[in-house]
């Protein structure tokens, strides 16, 4: 059965990855760049930062255990573009019934601002995901 991490444990890990290896997560002009910690899995996400306000973040990640992250989504929350590729995510927030799921092939827009939500990731998922994240100054 697959080890269920929470982000304290997620938080941890990266913090200690990024402590011990240099280029685990590093910054280019107006790009930073992450590795996927081996323990966590494979891969890297990066996000660009396009102008201010305006940031694209492309992920590419194999999980190796079952994500669960808990967010608390601020009230200056960006209006968020999201498409899966690949992989999927479940995502339950305050403002839904039930917990929706997010696919590949699917395209979502969202801005949730003040609210709670938990997003599950799934071990062995290939999780490939590009994020389009707009200000409410630029709206």
């Amino acid at each position: 059965m697959a080890k269920v991490l929470n982000s304290a444990n997620i938080n941890e890990i990266l913090a200690e990855y990024q402590n011990n290896d240099p280029l685990a997560s590093y910054r280019v002009g107006l790009e930073t760049f992450h590795r996927m910690p081996p323990l966590m899995g494979r891969g890297y996400w990066r996000e660009i930062q396009l102008r201010p306000g305006l940031q694209l973040t492309l992920i590419d990640v194999k999980k190796r255990h079952v994500n669960r992250h808990q967010i608390q989504h601020s009230q200056s929350m960006p209006l968020t573009f999201s498409y899966y590729l690949a992989g999927r995510c479940q995502v339950d927030n305050d403002c839904f019934s039930t917990p929706t799921v997010e696919v590949s092939q699917r395209s979502y827009i969202y801005c949730l601002p003040d609210t709670a939500e938990v997003e599950v990731y799934q071990a062995g998922d290939n999780i490939r995901n590009v994020r389009l994240k707009v200000s409410p100054e630029l709206i």
